[in-house]
């Protein structure tokens, strides 16, 4: 059987460890900071954004056919609210979703909407609003979705508008948020009978980070937890 000499790999192995291998702040070093050669502009960057937009579509076609698209899902979900909205030059504002399954399923459920908006990541920087609810199960269960410009007092006056006319608005029903401002403003136009009360896990997050005390809101969960002696 073939013998391999063990100095051999010795001396392989020393060379690997000695290896000048640059460290992170040299390599950002060696990056020229200049405004006419950012990063977005990297030959490799952009030829990614070329491949990706030759498989998925530029963000000006889609939404260019955007209005085609609504038409299409509406036909193929008959009794879905589908609208889009435009501004006054043509461009696009606010564009919502919510499927007739979607609807019916709700009725069958705990009458508590759960609203929020989350950034996307694309080029124009959208905001997604979501109205979701909770099944039997304890599984997230989708209202309705609204793509906007951004997060604002007149999109959520557009996203609850067109909610209100799915699921209209009563006693029985609760909305629950963050303490965004935006979201009470818009909704208190269409839901003013509803309840309005605020998340409990985004309130454990404002408690957290304002007085540092992590390791107590265990004390806070059991207080929000608990029923009033109104309600036992």
């Amino acid at each position: 059987m073939e013998q391999h000499d063990s100095h051999g790999l010795d001396d392989i192995e020393e060379d690997l460890l000695n290896i000048d291998i640059p460290k992170m702040d040299h390599l950002n070093m060696d990056i020229p900071e200049t405004e006419e050669q950012e990063y977005a502009n990297f030959p490799g960057v952009e030829g990614s954004h070329i491949a990706k937009a030759m498989v998925r579509g530029t963000p000006e076609h889609e939404y260019a056919i955007l209005d085609a698209y609504r038409y299409a899902l509406r036909k193929a979900n008959e009794g879905s609210k589908m609208e889009l909205k435009l501004d006054n030059c043509g461009k696009f504002q606010y564009f919502l979703i919510a499927y007739e399954s979607w609807s019916q399923g709700f009725l069958f459920m705990r009458k508590v909407i759960a609203v929020d908006g989350t950034f996307l990541i694309g080029k124009y920087r959208e905001v997604l609003l979501s109205a979701v609810a909770q099944d039997s199960e304890n599984h997230i269960f989708g209202v309705a979705f609204c793509v906007v410009d951004k997060e604002c007092d007149a999109a959520y006056e557009y996203c609850f508008e067109q909610l209100s006319s799915i699921h209209p608005d009563s006693v029985e029903l609760c909305i629950i948020s963050d303490r965004h401002i935006s979201i009470p403003n818009g909704n208190s136009n269409f839901y003013p009978k509803a309840h309005h009360k605020f998340c409990m896990r985004h309130l454990a997050e404002n408690i957290r980070k304002i007085f540092y005390c992590g390791d107590l809101l265990h004390h806070y969960y059991s207080a929000a937890k608990a029923y009033r002696i109104d309600e036992l």
